[in-house]
């Protein structure tokens, strides 16, 4: 098994953050693109 370890992320992940506000009224899971990218990084 190779472990590639030259990715790394320095992020903070908001776990306050109201998803819904930033889907601007529609499904979060769909609409919401900080979503997305918290789903793209873990």
């Amino acid at each position: 098994m190779i472990i590639d370890t030259s990715f790394k992320y320095n992020m903070i992940i908001d776990t306050s953050f109201n998803f819904y506000t930033d889907a601007k009224s529609g499904d979060p899971d769909i609409k919401s693109p900080t979503l997305k990218k918290y789903h793209k990084i873990l």
